[in-house]
C-alpha cells in the first residue's frame, strides 16, 4: 500500500492574501515504512497549458515544489532541505506560502507553526498580474490528501524554522534558532 503517482493541480489561481499566495489542506491518510512524502507547490502553468502532467509536478514547467524525501525543486532545479514530508501524520495540516512581500519566499507551515522557508525561492518571478496555481504531489507515505478551502496564512511572527537560501546553487542550510 502506498501511492506513487498521482499529482492534483489546481484549476484556478490561488487568491493572493495579506501575506501572499496560500493554501492549505490536511493529510487525510498515510502510510508507514515508505522513503519521502508528498510535495507542495506551485506553478505558474495553467491548467490549459499542460496537455499531460508528468507522474512528478516537479517536472511540470514554471513549478516550485517542496517535500518528497528533503528536495525543493525550483523550476527544475534542486535543492536539499532536512524537512521532510513523510513524518506527516494523519490529520495534520499543512500550508504553503509564496511571500508577496517582494521576496518570494516559500514557507510551509505544520499545525500552524512554520516549519521551513526558503528564501528567495520565487524572488524573479513575483511580477503584477501574476498568477499561481496550487500543486500537490501525493506520494510515497501520504495516500490521501483533502483541499481546505478559504484558508488563512497563520499570522506573524513566525518562527523562522530552517531557513535554506537559493542565492547559490551549493546553497547550504541554515539553522535559525
Amino acid at each position: 500500500k502506498g501511492c506513487r503517482q498521482s499529482v492534483l493541480l489546481g484549476s484556478a489561481p490561488l487568491l493572493k492574501q495579506e501575506f501572499g499566495w496560500y493554501y492549505q489542506l490536511e493529510i487525510c491518510e498515510t502510510v508507514e515504512g515508505w522513503v519521502g512524502g508528498l510535495g507542495l507547490g506551485v506553478t505558474k502553468s495553467s491548467p490549459q497549458e499542460i496537455r499531460r502532467v508528468p507522474d512528478k509536478a516537479w517536472r511540470m514547467p514554471n513549478t516550485f515544489m517542496i517535500g518528497y524525501w528533503g528536495c525543493v525543486f525550483l523550476d527544475g532545479k534542486e535543492r536539499r532541505t532536512s524537512w521532510c514530508a513523510e513524518s506527516l501524520p494523519t490529520g495534520a495540516s499543512v500550508g504553503f506560502l509564496i511571500s508577496n512581500d517582494g521576496s518570494g519566499d516559500l514557507s510551509v507551515f505544520v499545525d500552524g507553526t512554520r516549519v521551513v522557508c526558503i528564501e528567495g525561492a520565487m524572488r524573479d518571478e513575483i511580477e503584477p498580474g501574476l498568477e499561481l496555481y496550487p500543486v500537490v504531489d501525493v506520494f510515497a507515505a501520504t495516500l490521501a490528501v483533502r483541499l481546505l478551502p478559504h484558508a488563512k496564512v497563520p499570522p506573524p511572527p513566525w518562527v523562522r524554522g530552517e531557513v535554506t537560501t537559493t542565492t547559490s546553487p551549493t546553497a547550504s542550510l541554515v539553522s535559525a534558532a
